[in-house]
């Protein structure tokens, strides 16, 4: 299975990138919100499982 980032702007994706970790979205939806807040995407308020590279900054 590839996972993508659904970051912004960020094109990485499990296949092209093996060194590069991804992480699920928090499941709390404080927390979540705080990490779509991040990434810019208030748009995917969990839709579903979403997935977001060690490349993008969530802090």
């Amino acid at each position: 299975m590839v996972n993508y980032c659904c970051a912004i702007n960020c094109k990485n994706n499990s296949r092209d990138n093996k060194n590069i970790s991804f992480f699920t979205l928090p499941k709390d939806g404080i927390r979540q919100l705080q990490w779509l807040d991040k990434i810019g995407r208030l748009d995917l308020m969990q839709e579903k499982v979403e997935i977001v590279c060690k490349n993008v900054t969530i802090r």
